[in-house]
């Protein structure tokens, strides 16, 4: 449920401080990897371009994503052990209702059919959509395991450790709810790196960050996550009906609004 709160400017600047902290462990160890798996593959292929070279690294990029977002995870919970607290607590792993939570996952499988039909309908330029495009020619460019493995269950859950459990945690203590959720939203989307998938991004992180508050919990933002990013790839695959997206935006806004009509402790 979304409370007011009071709150202080000191309050706020500790909470933005943190959350810049957790962030930018998240570069770190996104950069310390890359750079060690750049390093690794250059000295086993010496003779290669530097263009051929980048297509290389480009085309292991979801193997060193999955990794480095597992390290991340390692790392925050190594982290909240040596302080002698739960990481459970801080990121507010509890438990919710089983029926809320196979409605997290409808509405994340549901989104991902709006957004698409949403984002055809806009005449983006054509560099903006084929830089989203070349996203995921690289992620094609993976096993099935490995892609399915990243993209659908480790990324997500990483993810969601991050910008909703610690982030939107942090900042929801000290500010109003909303301003939280949009904040980190904003955050979450300026990390797909494009414009399309920034906004794209923004715009599920507020449902996401709204599950969050509303069960206090980020299993439904997890199981939502998981459930978008899975259909994303199957979608990539078999194609998709354009009557299918036009209804998958009323089971948006129904399952939104059943999901409002309830209050939870």
């Amino acid at each position: 449920m979304i409370l007011k709160k009071k709150y202080s400017f000191g309050g706020i600047a500790i909470a933005v401080l943190k959350c810049i902290a957790y962030i930018a462990v998240w570069f770190a160890v996104q950069f310390a990897v890359t750079l060690a798996a750049e390093i690794m593959m250059r000295v086993q292929n010496a003779s290669l371009s530097a263009d051929d070279f980048y297509r290389l690294v480009m085309s292991k990029s979801t193997e060193i994503s999955m990794l480095s977002n597992l390290i991340m995870i390692l790392a925050f919970a190594i982290f909240y052990m040596l302080r002698k607290s739960s990481i459970r607590n801080a990121i507010r792993l509890n438990p919710m209702p089983a029926p809320f939570g196979f409605s997290a996952i409808i509405l994340g499988v549901a989104a991902q059919f709006a957004i698409i039909f949403i984002i055809n309908l806009i005449p983006f330029p054509e560099e903006l959509v084929n830089s989203l495009n070349n996203n995921y020619e690289y992620i094609e460019q993976s096993g099935t395991v490995i892609k399915y493995l990243s993209v659908a269950f480790v990324g997500p859950i990483a993810e969601e450790v991050l910008f909703r459990g610690l982030v939107l945690n942090k900042l929801n203590q000290n500010m109003n709810s909303w301003v939280a959720i949009i904040i980190s939203s904003l955050v979450f989307g300026a990390m797909h790196g494009t414009v399309i998938g920034f906004l794209y991004a923004t715009a599920v992180g507020v449902i996401m960050g709204w599950l969050y508050i509303k069960f206090d919990s980020v299993v439904p933002c997890a199981l939502f996550h998981i459930a978008f990013n899975t259909t994303s790839l199957i979608i990539s695959q078999s194609g998709v009906s354009v009557l299918v997206c036009i209804f998958s935006i009323f089971i948006v806004i129904s399952e939104i609004a059943a999901i409002s009509r309830y209050h939870f402790n």
